[in-house]
């Protein structure tokens, strides 16, 4: 890497990281950064160069680059969308879940209310926002 102010090596270490050399072959660690209430950014070393060599070498190569999103997420956010869909829209669904809840364990013939029924609706549209959200913020 060539800056301004001098020359920096790069080298891989591991899979994923490098370190930084200087032109007397010492390694350079980078200092610290930090924020004011402003968002204005303070470097503790004025002389470290703006970019680090490590972080331009890693985004220089794409098989360095992080993967964005996780299957899990993905997974678990398609689960419970389907499952809340299923609340809002299905109502042998939700007599199915009315009935294998264990409050009503202990009663002869339980059978829900029309408030139940209403609250499955506002909760599966509760839950389709969320199952987005979890989408969105984090299997994407």
């Amino acid at each position: 890497m060539i800056y301004p102010d001098g020359n920096y090596r790069v080298e891989p270490f591991g899979d994923r990281s490098f370190l930084a050399y200087d032109e007397k072959g010492e390694m350079v660690i980078p200092g610290m950064r930090f924020t004011d209430g402003s968002g204005q950014v303070y470097r503790s070393d004025p002389d470290e160069p703006r970019y680090f060599p490590t972080e331009l070498a890693k985004a220089a190569d794409e098989r360095f680059h992080d993967p964005n999103g996780s299957i899990g997420f993905f997974l678990l956010a398609l689960g419970i969308g389907i499952m809340n869909w299923s609340f809002f829209r299905y109502e042998p669904f939700q007599r199915f879940m009315f009935h294998i809840s264990p409050s009503n364990w202990m009663y002869d013939n339980p059978e829900p209310s029309d408030f139940y029924f209403f609250m499955c609706k506002a909760g599966g549209i509760f839950g389709m926002g969320f199952s987005l959200w979890i989408f969105f913020a984090h299997a994407l």
